[in-house]
């Protein structure tokens, strides 16, 4: 071998590396360069370009090649014996292949076509085995012209040949051209040559389930005289190829070979298996082909008695797998044969997987006549059917009878079972804990019970009436759910014939769906079963753990009245104390729960329950997201509600919380008790709520927003504020010292409502309105009380007294005010004369508007308006000012939008914003 420069070592490298650049960098600085020189491994670049498959790399060589008068080697071979056209062969690169064979046809050089490296492997089968026609072609074409025969019989070290491979490929079309091929030039093709591993190409074309495939061989065979295999294995896997054609389920090749097995005298092996056991007609079983059956078995006629209990390396056979398919058809089919030769089928045979046996699949399909079928040959043949037999889960017969709740079938396998002096299990269970009763009772079939205690009853077997399941689930409890009173008293009755006392305070098990919950009586319409119960319990003096396995949450949040009545009843009765002031996780609790669901009977039970056994109720307890009974009853728009929690508050010296909102945030508005009264215009609400808070003292808070910037001054209709006004009037004339703040918003959308309202109701709006939004009215002398009103009105659409504000209070000024106002009327002329006509009074208001110098604006005109803050803001966002009372402000814009103005704080102009008109009066006006 020749040492290579450095030069020669990098361009090795840079080819390697696939580096082009890098290879033409060498090349242009140096020009002296052995480009035939050999590296590690003796590779040299023009077969490292090739093996790298980089047809670039070699154009640049035989341009450098040609250029500097070197001729390359093209048929030089490495360590491993490989050279470039086996490799461009074997990267199945046509283009580098025509390549190669050019510049070997301008250099007179004459490829070495069939040459193999160490494996065997030459360029012909290199294209077999990557299934490329064109390659194949190409180096037929190349032989051709060069007078070289190609070898197409060699083989590589694992017996793999072009036959082989084309075969192996599915590929017909080269299959057709290596068989002219060997034509052309009188070689004989090996039909029946193997694979290292056994395989051959029948064997390949029966896998590949190709009919014409097989077709060809047969004729190729023919015409070269020679016969196929048609019983070899491969040694992998022991297959052959009837097994294959059976594994497809392919009848017309089925045909095809027993014909030319036939036609050449050969008598194929239809009881031979593979090495995992299976064989043809386990594989027609497998796959329900009843028409592949009968042909074998017709074939079976004329040469061998098939094998009909031969089992697979699973210990599954074919009787098995026909009833595990359902298959009836082809289990009478094979009783029929097994008949006709002698032979008896084993019928209680389990596979070696998961213990499964016939009977215990057809019950499993709930297929009544196959398990009728497979009593009566078991009857015939005088075999026993191991009835009681379990599988690897504990399952067996019976227990899959009554999961499907098949009655025919519970009633065969007893009869079978009485027939046969056989003892059924009735009380086994499968490792899910589950057994026979259970599922009858799941499935509330009460026929189903009634025959299963005939037959206890019968085989002198105690059934297991308290067992559980692994979830807890037991009989009684699943007759209960299913609301079966005549489950429930048929369980009973059996319990008393046995001296069994059913366990009716048993608990569920914690499990991952109903952690530690009762499932008894959870649903409404069960009150005559509990009567049952409880007369079950009263005379086994049984004692219901009520507060235990008894949430009375869950019966009262299914609205199950009669049900809590007769557990409240009996707990009474036994001097239990039900625990009904219980909260769930979520602060649930009985009594918010019937109010939430608006349940005034079932409220009034559990009121009057803890009346009678002493029990204090927290009425102002709320949940995880704050809301109390009263919330829900103010919600649900129900007065009466609301006046059955505030008579048991009053009785119960207990002062309910009227004011407090929910707390709006992620799940809540912050809504509040009146305000859903005027929400829903409910003025005995309303009456209730104003009654309650004069009653005890309580100021209501009218001016609270919620969520949606709505408050009870802004959703009142007309009633709703005459009701609140008069309340507080009359408060007022008590003299008490609590206050009572309202503040009145009115809308309508008719035009004339203030037309038709009262005069005097429009006195008493005009005389108990501090009216922001127009001021100027104030100070008006002669005015009708409509024109007063009509002023009040923001658009011609809508009548709106907005944004006002009314105090009823004791008030030791009232007099001073009163005089005041008497003397203000005298100056402007007695103009506050309800007689005056409607030109008189226009007159008036002109008058009086030149006169009052526009003190008071709402326009949205430049203006510097003072006002005062006279209840708490709190803004919402980065657009709304927050205030605090006490605080004056200046307002720029009055109407910014409706009810709201603009402003800045006095002694901060740089704090602005917009803050509703509600909580401010104007005091006397400042200029900037």
């Amino acid at each position: 071998m020749i040492l290579l420069s450095s030069k020669e070592e990098k361009l090795l490298k840079a080819i390697d590396k696939k580096d082009i650049e890098g290879v033409k960098s060498i090349f242009n600085n140096k020009s002296n360069l052995n480009v035939n020189g050999k590296g590690k491994n003796e590779n040299f670049p023009l077969l490292k370009a090739a093996e790298k498959d980089d047809i670039q790399i070699i154009r640049i060589l035989i341009q450098y090649a040609n250029k500097n008068n070197t001729i390359l080697k093209i048929n030089e071979k490495n360590k491993f014996r490989f050279f470039p056209l086996l490799y461009a062969v074997k990267n199945n690169n046509i283009n580098m292949v025509q390549l190669l064979m050019e510049y070997a046809n301008d250099n007179n050089i004459v490829l070495e076509i069939n040459g193999k490296n160490s494996q065997e492997e030459h360029p012909i089968l290199f294209a077999a085995q990557n299934n490329s026609v064109e390659m194949f072609k190409l180096l037929v074409e190349y032989a051709s012209k060069n007078d070289i025969l190609l070898k197409i019989n060699d083989k590589d070290n694992k017996k793999n040949s072009p036959l082989i491979s084309a075969v192996q490929h599915n590929n017909i079309e080269l299959l057709n051209l290596l068989v002219e091929y060997a034509n052309i030039n009188s070689i004989r093709l090996d039909f029946n040559e193997k694979t290292i591993s056994g395989d051959y190409p029948l064997l390949y074309a029966t896998k590949n389930n190709n009919i014409e495939m097989v077709k060809l061989l047969f004729v190729y065979a023919q015409r070269n005289d020679s016969i196929l295999e048609l019983n070899e294995k491969n040694s992998s896997y022991g297959d052959f190829p009837l097994l294959y054609v059976f594994q497809n389920n392919n009848m017309e090749l089925f045909k095809l070979l027993s014909e030319y097995a036939n036609k050449n005298n050969i008598v194929l092996n239809i009881n031979e298996s593979n090495n995992r056991n299976a064989y043809p007609l386990l594989y027609a079983t497998q796959t329900k082909s009843i028409e592949m059956a009968v042909l074998l078995m017709k074939y079976s006629n004329n040469n061998t008695i098939l094998e009909m209990n031969k089992k697979l390396s699973n210990g599954e056979y074919p009787l098995l797998c026909a009833v595990k398919k359902n298959d009836i058809e082809m289990v009478k089919l094979l009783m029929e044969y097994a008949g006709q030769n002698n032979i008896v089928l084993e019928i209680n045979e389990t596979d070696t997987r998961k213990h499964y046996f016939p009977l215990f699949h057809a019950v499993e399909n709930n297929n009544v006549e196959l398990v009728n079928l497979l009593i009566e040959y078991a009857n015939k043949n005088n075999i026993i059917l191991n009835i009681n037999e379990k599988d690897s889960d504990g399952n067996y017969s019976l227990l899959g009878a009554t999961q499907h709740n098949n009655y025919e079938m519970v009633q065969l396998l007893m009869k079978y079972a009485i027939k046969n002096n056989i003892s059924l299990k009735l009380n086994e269970k499968n490792i899910k804990g589950n057994f026979p009763l259970l599922y009858v009772a799941k499935n509330n079939n009460t026929e189903l019970v009634k025959l299963f205690l005939k037959y206890a009853r019968r085989d002198k077997t105690i059934l297991e009436l308290n067992e559980k399941n692994n979830k807890g689930d037991y009989p009684l409890i699943y007759f209960v759910e299913n609301n079966n009173f005549e489950g429930v008293k048929l369980l009973m009755k059996y319990s008393m014939d046995c001296n069994v006392i059913l366990k009716i305070n048993n608990e569920k098990i914690p499990c991952y769906h109903d952690s530690y919950r009762w499932r008894y009586l959870l649903y409404a319409g069960k009150a005559k079963i509990i009567k049952l119960l409880i007369e079950y319990a009263d005379k086994y003096n049984i004692v219901f753990k009520i507060n235990e396995n008894c949430p009375i949450t869950e019966y009262i949040k299914k609205n199950c009245v009669e049900e809590v009545r007769l557990f409240f009843e009996y707990a009474n009765k036994n001097n239990l104390t039900m625990d009904i002031n219980k909260k769930d996780e979520y602060k649930n609790y009985p009594l918010l729960t019937a109010v939430r669901n608006n349940n005034i009977e079932m409220v009034k039970i559990i009121l009057r329950y803890a009346n009678e056994n002493y029990i204090n109720m927290d009425i102002n307890a709320k949940t995880i997201i704050k809301h109390d009974p009263l919330f829900f009853a103010a919600k649900n728009n129900n007065d009466e509600m609301v006046e059955i929690l505030m008579e048991y508050a009053t009785m119960n010296n207990i002062i309910l919380n009227i004011n407090d909102d929910d707390e709006y945030g992620y799940q809540n508005d912050g809504d509040y008790p009146l305000l859903f009264a005027a929400k829903n215009n409910n003025l005995r609400m309303a009456k209730l709520f104003i009654d309650y808070a004069n009653r005890n003292g309580m100021y209501l808070n009218i001016e609270k927003l919620n969520k949606h910037r709505e408050s009870v001054i802004g959703l009142s209709s007309l009633e709703m504020s005459k009701l609140l006004r008069n309340k507080g009037k009359d408060k007022e004339n008590e003299g008490t010292t609590n206050s009572f703040k309202s503040t009145t918003f009115l809308k309508s959308n008719d035009d004339n409502l203030y037309k038709k309202m009262d005069e005097k109701y429009l006195e008493d709006i005009y005389q108990t309105s501090t009216i922001i939004s127009s001021p100027s009215l104030s100070s008006e002398k002669s005015f009708s009380i409509a024109e007063k009103v009509s002023s009040l009105s923001l658009s011609s659409n809508k009548i709106s007294i907005e944004n006002t504000e009314t105090v009823f209070e004791k008030n030791n000024n009232n007099n001073n005010s009163s005089n005041s106002k008497s003397n203000n009327d005298n100056n402007s002329g007695n103009s506050k004369s309800e007689s005056n006509n409607d030109n008189n009074s226009s007159n008036n208001k002109s008058n009086n508007d030149n006169n009052s110098g526009n003190s008071k604006r709402k326009s949205n005109n430049n203006i510097s308006d003072l006002a005062i803050v006279v209840n708490d803001f709190k803004g919402h966002n980065s657009e709304e000012l927050c205030l605090c009372k006490g605080e004056y402000v200046i307002i720029t814009k009055w109407n910014i939008r409706e009810g709201w103005a603009y402003g800045y704080k006095k002694n901060n102009s740089q704090q602005k914003g917009i803050f509703p008109q509600y909580v401010i009066n104007q005091c006397e006006e400042v200029n900037e």
